[in-house]
């Protein structure tokens, strides 16, 4: 089995490994190339061992609190990342509010059992000094507070590098089905393919698998220039280099030099929108 979860034409689910340790690695390899995290990690680390919340003030030394504290939080963003990768992409179908409130739960479901053995193991009690339920209750309302700062605080106006101009140029509005990629692939728009159960997205920025059908994600494309040429490929006009015929068959070929296969159903509206086929070559 090639995925984590995945609908067969009736309906049912499998259980695999491939994706999502796929889709875990490219978002943590994308989230760690920014700075964000580690200067978010460094400052909450020392703010929290300075304050010492939660009784570590008292009971533990500087030293101590330092490494409980650094090994807490950096828990913490590595657990955050991998739970919305994982719902993000097998549960693709959930509202905004719904994706929110299952980061949360997932979340305290998740990190509240590492903190409570941790806890133990590092102080060498034979109980955490928090009951458990306390615990799980304040990574609940901790887990709410930043997921409504996320909402309410305006977002950095930080202005991207500056791109040359190029034939295949960023949407204004990006399709939804560009929010389920990485970060680091959230890109314009080139092609889509189908492969078994999987979609991958290819951008400028990049290529990345999603789990979901190639009817939901052609759904999510609302505002792409593109059109699709095939049952199993999907491709944006603005990437269409040129259109050829070779050995029989009509391609289309992308600004990335790939050439994308064009089916009889789709080729009258492929020939409308594009150039005629070139001689046939040899």
């Amino acid at each position: 089995m090639d995925a984590l979860f995945y609908p067969d034409p009736r309906g049912r689910l499998f259980l695999g490994y491939h994706w999502v340790f796929r889709a875990v690695w490219e978002e943590c390899v994308d989230t760690l190339k920014s700075p964000a995290p580690w200067l978010f990690w460094g400052v909450a680390s020392i703010i929290v061992t300075s304050i010492g919340p939660f009784g570590t003030y008292l009971t533990m030394d500087m030293r101590s609190r330092g490494i409980y504290w650094t090994s807490v939080i950096g828990a913490a963003l590595l657990i955050v990342v991998v739970a919305r990768t994982v719902i993000r992409h097998v549960f693709h179908d959930l509202d905004a509010p719904t994706l929110a409130t299952a980061d949360v739960v997932t979340f305290g479901l998740t990190f509240t059992p590492f903190l409570y053995v941790f806890t133990i193991w590092f102080t060498g009690l034979a109980s955490s000094p928090m009951p458990g339920s306390v615990m799980f209750a304040l990574v609940l309302l901790i887990a709410i507070g930043i997921r409504f700062l996320e909402f309410v605080l305006p977002r950095s106006g930080r202005k991207l590098p500056d791109r040359p101009t190029a034939p295949l140029a960023e949407e204004q509005t990006a399709p939804r089905l560009v929010a389920r990629l990485p970060l680091g692939r959230r890109g314009a728009l080139i092609r889509l393919s189908v492969r078994d159960h999987y979609v991958d997205v290819v951008t400028d920025l990049g290529d990345a698998t999603l789990l979901m059908r190639f009817g939901d994600a052609l759904a999510e494309l609302e505002g792409a220039d593109g059109l699709q040429v095939h049952r199993s490929h999907w491709v944006a006009v603005k990437a269409v280099d040129r259109l050829i015929r070779k050995k029989g068959r009509v391609l289309l070929v992308l600004i990335d030099g790939t050439e994308v296969p064009v089916s009889r159903p789709f080729l009258a509206q492929v020939r409308d929108r594009f150039t005629s086929p070139e001689p046939p070559q040899h």
